[in-house]
């Protein structure tokens, strides 16, 4: 299985834990932020 995106395991997984709380606080800015952060 090839990784498509070039983040690091430890990257991701902040960018996950990011993602997680900006969905619960529904903070959509920072949503699509880490999102377009993980696509780079």
């Amino acid at each position: 299985m090839d990784n498509k995106h070039k983040v690091s395991p430890e990257r991701f997984r902040h960018l996950s834990q990011l993602i997680q709380f900006a969905a619960k606080t529904a903070d959509w800015h920072a949503l699509k932020r880490y999102d377009l952060q993980l696509r780079e």
